[in-house]
C-alpha cells in the first residue's frame, strides 16, 4: 500500500511506501490505509490491515512514528486545538486519541 503526495501549485506526485497490504475478501478490498489528515507539517494515517495509526514526514517521504490501534480504524482526524489525532474504531464502538509530544508547535493547518 502506498501514500500518494500531490503538490497543490505543481501537481506533481510522489509515493510514500511502507504500509499494510490491502486484502480482497469476496472481491471487494478490505485493508490498507483507510484516512488520512494533515497538520503541523505531518500526515496521519490509519491502517485497516495492521491496525496502526501512522505519522509521516511528507518532506522525508517516510514513515516517522507508528503506534497501534485497539480495534478496525476507519476515520483519523486533527484537532489543532487540543494537539489530539483523534482515530474512529466503529467495530468497537470507540475514539481513540493521541496527542502529539511538542505542544509548543504553532497550528499551521
Amino acid at each position: 500500500m502506498r501514500l500518494a503526495l500531490v503538490d497543490p501549485v505543481t501537481q506533481n506526485i510522489e509515493i510514500v511506501e511502507g504500509f499494510g497490504v490491502t486484502k480482497k475478501f469476496f472481491e471487494a478490498e478490505v485493508g490498507g490505509l483507510t484516512s488520512a489528515d494533515a497538520c503541523r507539517n505531518l500526515i496521519y494515517a490509519t491502517d485497516r490491515s495492521e491496525d496502526l495509526l501512522y505519522v509521516v514526514d511528507p518532506r522525508r517521504k517516510s514513515v516517522v512514528a507508528s503506534v497501534p490501534l485497539a480495534s478496525k480504524p476507519e476515520h483519523v482526524r486533527f484537532v489543532a486545538d487540543t494537539d489530539e489525532t483523534w482515530v474512529t474504531e466503529p467495530s468497537s464502538e470507540r475514539i481513540e486519541f493521541f496527542t502529539l509530544p511538542d505542544p509548543d508547535t504553532p497550528p499551521d493547518c
